[in-house]
């Protein structure tokens, strides 16, 4: 609330709570953007198991978009990704609490929707598992996954993006006089 009232533009990644009816009005009154960024938040639990994160890195955007180097990497046992699957395989509660914040998430986006809130994109990018290029495609799926149609998701990533940003009158859609003509 107070964020809000203080004019930002958008409200990125709420995982530990359900964000307020109240809050959400508020978004939509003052035009205020939900960012969920369920990539940062979700792909840590949903791509830790070396065959999760093998079938994903398999998949036509990361293939193309996460270097050799990077997914070689990733097929190793030690480093970050291994240090947390083990630390989540030895504690249940915590993957426990992680498909919570999931489930959290997901309904967040889904009243921020139903209250008029316009959803944009952003991945948390650069964090454990979140690729850049790939998260963006990876987020509209899991927006998707929350309810959103597939082409809402498209708005969400282009036009609502670009708007969350103030570059709505160049960017985010295909027209004549836009970088995107």
């Amino acid at each position: 609330e107070t964020a809000i009232s203080l004019g930002v533009d958008a409200i990125e990644g709420v995982w530990d709570e359900a964000i307020p009816d109240a809050t959400l009005a508020e978004m939509a009154k003052k035009h205020v953007a939900y960012v969920p960024s369920l990539t940062e938040q979700g792909d840590l639990v949903n791509l830790i198991e070396p065959a999760d994160l093998q079938k994903y890195l398999a998949e036509p955007v990361p293939s193309r978009t996460i270097s050799d180097p990077i997914a070689h990497g990733l097929s190793e046992t030690g480093g970050a990704v291994g240090y947390n699957r083990n630390l989540l395989n030895k504690t249940p509660s915590l993957v426990e609490l992680f498909k919570k914040q999931q489930e959290r998430a997901a309904d967040n986006v889904r009243r921020a929707q139903k209250a008029g809130v316009m959803i944009a994109v952003g991945t948390g990018a650069g964090n454990l598992l979140v690729f850049p290029g790939a998260a963006v495609h990876r987020e509209m799926e899991l927006m998707v996954k929350a309810g959103l149609t597939p082409m809402e998701a498209i708005v969400a990533a282009t036009k609502s993006t670009a708007a969350s940003l103030g570059h709505d009158n160049d960017l985010g859609t295909i027209e004549a006089g836009r970088a995107g003509d």
